[in-house]
């Protein structure tokens, strides 16, 4: 266990180092300096490790919920106590439905993310291995480390994810800046594609009547 913890934790403050593809041909790790590299972790690894973090920014929430709702009730921001997205209820299942089925979760967010990297590499035309990708959607779990931070933890999570991901697109995969930005803002460009659609749909439909 140490040594993943090792990995994970080389991962988190070395992240255009810690996926190199120097590391993974070495299957016991070599030292290279004063560092240990170890084998690259497998997601259901960076899932297992992240777990804590996840239960650690459920606990705050919880805890903090109280003091929230009192600076709001100062502020004048009376909220009803009949409001279930604003209760103790609702907050209560929601962090633990969270903790719950984060493996779930996770799993799915690393392989939607397999897919995007693996589809902007092919509209590229670079080659990569499948596992490479994966194993670069996985270390951006290593940002819910940040959960641990109260008050802040959330966002950095969220602020740091992305970079994470570029760090991996090109450690790992040898990616240029402007490819793996693109990559990392593929789900923008999906999005607003999406809405555009949908818009130029409503419209012709709109147009028809």
């Amino acid at each position: 266990m140490l040594p993943l913890i090792k990995q994970f934790v080389h991962c988190l403050f070395h992240p255009f180092k810690g996926l190199t593809p120097f590391v993974s041909k070495y299957a016991g790790g070599v030292n290279f300096g004063n560092s240990p590299y170890q084998k690259p972790l497998n997601m259901a690894e960076y899932l297992a490790l992240t777990w804590p973090f996840i239960m650690a920014g459920a606990f705050y929430n919880l805890t903090l919920f109280p003091i929230s709702k009192l600076f709001s009730d100062r502020l004048g921001l009376n909220f009803s106590e009949n409001d279930f997205f604003i209760s103790p209820v609702y907050t209560m299942i929601y962090e633990l439905t969270l903790v719950a089925f984060y493996p779930f979760i996770g799993f799915l967010y690393v392989k939607l993310w397999t897919i995007v990297i693996g589809f902007v590499m092919d509209l590229l035309g670079r080659e990569y291995e499948l596992r490479d990708v994966e194993l670069v959607a996985s270390n951006t779990l290593v940002a819910k480390s940040f959960l641990i931070i109260p008050l802040i933890g959330p966002f950095l999570a969220k602020l740091m994810a992305p970079f994470y991901l570029y760090a991996g697109l090109k450690g790992r995969l040898g990616l240029s800046n402007g490819q793996a930005l693109v990559i990392v803002l593929a789900p923008i460009f999906l999005v607003l594609s999406l809405v555009m659609i949908f818009l130029f749909l409503l419209v012709t439909f709109f147009s028809s009547l």
